[in-house]
């Protein structure tokens, strides 16, 4: 009783000989430094057949089984075959597959408690994963963050490489039924060059500037290229110069967000905000520092977002307001007269001016509400802004002061002078 000692292992003997027979699951972390999209964790999917790896990287462990759900639809689709059984520990996180396993025939075999020798397969991988994306990262001199993207380029690069366990073999070829192809593999953390064109705010910016590759795109066929601005943009014409390495250069060329954002269409070109002199005693809930003629540039981003459109007149440059510059359209404007489409000017408002004086529009709530047709019309309106769900009752933040509206109140005239009714709005 007091000698008790684990027993050895053997080698299992199990073959496979379909993909998806067995897959192997863990989940690894917390990871000390969080990634460039916030993530700590990730959990890995191993095909027992041909040892192909597919890991997604998780914020918290909760998210392992919406993972695990894309897995299985993706590859169930695309190889053929239906998952059979799937090898986890017994951490908490496995807990919530049970009944859709169960729902779905998959057999979810579970290692002994605290014997994960009998899930070895994936920690095994674990290592080599870590290993290879530190060996990345070290190479470029990339700080710990970019490990997100080491760990998916790692994992990409395994399933390429040849591997004595599957007699030279890559894991790839196993699982597709043809070589890999390793003319697009690049220098991971190398200087590469996107065309950017598409991305230009006119015709004199220069077409393509240093970028950091951070990787390969596993949802396009393109890589993926992180600028000095801290975007990422995702592009199949990249120029790369795998003997130089930004980061070994400079301590910190270029700039890590939380969430990098990535740029795969053609996004509106960014605003310029002018910033004159700020008067601090003005903005005293506000930690801005006095800055004078400061540029700005705005990032859209949405590609599909709408940018207001703010006349700038040259007698308010000066006024101390901040001015929006909307961008000069590359392409000639066709107007009507143009095209040759000519309408007579109507004077018919101007000439009857005198016909109705200012009492016909309110000017204030209380007058709107003394006549019938205007209180209808403020109904009306108040009814519509209610029924599109104009408005969402929150809170107000701290040190934050409420925009507040009024009501406008214009007629609409017809030809010949004619009311037609009345409008306001809110």
């Amino acid at each position: 009783m007091s000698k008790a000692h684990q027993l050895p292992f053997t080698d299992s003997t199990t073959e496979y000989n379909t993909p998806l027979q067995l897959v192997f699951s863990d989940i690894w972390g917390p990871s000390p430094v969080a990634s460039s999209s916030g993530a700590r964790y990730y959990i890995i999917f191993i095909d027992a057949f041909s040892k192909y790896s597919w890991i997604f990287l998780l914020h918290t462990k909760s998210q392992a089984f919406d993972a695990f759900n894309k897995f299985k639809t993706n590859v169930e689709l695309q190889l053929g075959y239906r998952l059979k059984a799937i090898q986890t520990d017994n951490a908490k996180e496995y807990l919530k597959f049970t009944k859709y396993l169960t729902e779905n025939g998959i057999q979810h075999r579970l290692s002994c408690p605290h014997t994960h020798e009998q899930n070895g397969r994936p920690e095994r991988k674990h290592r080599h994963i870590t290993e290879t994306s530190l060996t990345l990262l070290a190479n470029a001199s990339l700080p710990l963050h970019f490990w997100g993207e080491a760990f998916l380029t790692a994992t990409t690069l395994i399933n390429l490489l040849p591997t004595p366990s599957l007699q030279n073999i890559s894991p790839y070829q196993i699982l597709f039924h043809k070589p890999p192809d390793y003319n697009f593999l690049k220098t991971f953390g190398c200087g590469c060059y996107p065309l950017l064109r598409p991305y230009n705010q006119h015709k004199l910016d220069f077409k393509s500037h240093q970028c950091l590759f951070l990787g390969y795109s596993n949802q396009h066929k393109g890589y993926k290229c992180l600028s000095p601005t801290g975007k990422c943009y995702i592009s199949r014409h990249v120029k790369f110069n795998e003997s130089f390495f930004p980061y070994k250069h400079s301590p910190n060329p270029f700039l890590s967000s939380s969430i990098l954002d990535i740029y795969t269409s053609h996004p509106s070109p960014p605003l310029t905000v002018l910033i004159p002199t700020v008067d601090n005693n003005s903005h005293e809930n506000c930690n801005i520092a006095s800055t004078t003629n400061a540029t700005i540039v705005v990032p859209n981003d949405d590609a599909n977002t709408i940018n207001p459109i703010v006349p700038v007149s040259s007698s308010i440059t000066d006024t101390g307001s901040t001015v929006l510059q909307s961008r000069t359209n590359a392409h000639s404007m066709t107007t009507h007269a143009k095209a040759g489409i000519f309408r007579p000017k109507i004077y018919t408002a101007k000439a009857t001016d005198h016909i109705y004086d200012s009492t016909i529009e309110p000017h204030t709530v209380k007058e709107a509400l003394s006549k019938p047709e205007w209180c209808q019309a403020m109904k009306e309106e108040y009814e519509a802004l209610i029924k599109n769900n104009t408005w969402t009752l929150v809170d107000l933040p701290p040190g934050c002061k409420e925009i507040g509206c009024k009501w406008v109140f214009k007629s609409k005239l017809m030809q010949m002078v004619v009311f037609k009714n009345t409008k306001h709005v809110l």
